[in-house]
Formats: structure tokens, C-alpha cells, sequence
């Protein structure tokens, strides 16, 4: 039984670690990076934090899929669409899987780092093809 617990802990010490560290990141904003030296390892301040960058890269994001439906066929753009209704569905769903996991507080923080880093991602995806597009 000890030997579960003593899993258990290093199992969500390293899934902690694992998400204060994603934080701190040179592919974010410098406003985020700031945020989060301010914050201090504070949940509520860090959540906060991620949530703002979470916005920037959803703004980044909405920017890169116009971008890419411009450069495709309407039968392409079509299926972009429906892509992305997905992809928003996944995401949602993801996040509030690893958001609820533990019951305790690190949930807050694996959540919103999920929904800033999975829509980070599907952003930088997006701006790829759509420069992708654009040099055929």
C-alpha cells in the first residue's frame, strides 16, 4: 500500500512539475512570461496568467484559419470547416479531462495550460498551412 501511495505522489509531483515548467516558455508572449515570474508559483495568479496567453493564442489562432481558408478551394475550405468544429470539440474535451483529474487545485492549473498550449499548437498548424498554401 505504501508502495502505491509513494506512486501515486511522484506520479502527480512529476505531472506538476511537468505543467509549471510548460508555463515558463520562450514560444509565449513576453507579457505571459512576465506574468508568470509575478505569479510566483501562486495557482490563482498562474492560472490567470495562462488564461491570458490562452486568448492571444486563440486570437493568433482565428487569425491563421481565415488565413488558411483564403488560400484554399471552396470543397478544401469546406472541409476545414468541419476540421476545425472538431478540433474545438477535442480540445474542449481534452481539457476538461486533465482539468478534473485530480480534484485538487493542480487541476486548475493542467487545465489552462492545456487549453493555452493544445491551442498554441493547432495555431502554429494553422499559420503553416496557410504559408504552405500560399507558396503553391
Amino acid at each position: 500500500m505504501l508502495l502505491k501511495v509513494r506512486a501515486a505522489s511522484l506520479s502527480i509531483l512529476l505531472s506538476v512539475s511537468l505543467s509549471v515548467s510548460a508555463f515558463e516558455d520562450e514560444d509565449y508572449s513576453s507579457a505571459y512570461n512576465q506574468c508568470m515570474d509575478k505569479a510566483d508559483g501562486v495557482t490563482i495568479p498562474m492560472v490567470e496568467c495562462a488564461m491570458a496567453e490562452f486568448q492571444r493564442q486563440d486570437t493568433l489562432l482565428n487569425q491563421n484559419y481565415k488565413a488558411a481558408l483564403k488560400t484554399l478551394a471552396p470543397e478544401k475550405q469546406k472541409q476545414l470547416r468541419e476540421i476545425q468544429r472538431l478540433w474545438i470539440q477535442f480540445r474542449d474535451a481534452e481539457c476538461s479531462f486533465y482539468g478534473n483529474l485530480t480534484g485538487g487545485s493542480i487541476d486548475r492549473i493542467t487545465s489552462s495550460s492545456c487549453m493555452m498550449e493544445i491551442t498554441k499548437a493547432r495555431a502554429d498548424d494553422l499559420g503553416a498551412l496557410a504559408e504552405s498554401q500560399e507558396s503553391n
